[in-house]
């Protein structure tokens, strides 16, 4: 698959990414929304099931201060890394790190926004959502890309805003505070 950056320093610019099963990349109709929604320079990000990783690098492009890429699948970590280096990104404005989310661990850093897009089939448990609380700093925002037809949002946030995009949703959340 190839993808384009929509906006920012690379814009233009392409990068691949194999073709894989169980890979649904961000349509670029559903980046431009986003990104014209969040404006991120200046912003620590994190993109939770990367994948691709094309989130995160079109954050990067627009000026994000820096992005963690968590993902479980070692190869597209790989991919990452390398179309990271090809696009010439400064390496201390990225880092990469595999993490299977049925078990997160602590980061040791707080983000201003935390995009996750899990396969429709996962199961967003309690224990994430308490993890995603965790890493975010407190006006934090929380965007989580789901199927349409999924469950409820914990109470420990406070939702935004959804939209529609095709078969999936966009919920925009803030973490709630005591």
């Amino acid at each position: 698959m190839r993808f384009k950056i929509t906006g920012g320093s690379l814009k233009g610019r392409f990068f691949y990414v194999p073709q894989r099963q169980g890979l649904r990349p961000v349509t670029v109709k559903l980046r431009e929304a986003f990104f014209n929604i969040f404006h991120v320079e200046g912003k620590e990000f994190m993109d939770v099931f990367a994948g691709s990783g094309v989130m995160g690098i079109e954050a990067l492009s627009r000026g994000a201060d820096f992005v963690l890429f968590i993902d479980k699948d070692i190869k597209l970590l790989k991919i990452l890394r390398d179309n990271l280096k090809r696009l010439t990104i400064e390496s201390e404005k990225w880092e990469i790190r595999r993490m299977d989310m049925n078990k997160p661990v602590n980061i040791y850093r707080k983000f201003d926004m935390v995009y996750a897009d899990p396969p429709f089939s996962f199961a967003m448990k309690d224990k994430i959502w308490r993890w995603f609380k965790m890493v975010l700093k407190e006006h934090g925002i929380l965007i989580v890309r789901r199927y349409k037809k999924d469950g409820d949002i914990p109470d420990e946030f406070h939702l935004i805003e959804e939209r529609e995009y095709g078969d999936s949703k966009l919920y925009i959340l803030r973490r709630e505070y005591e």
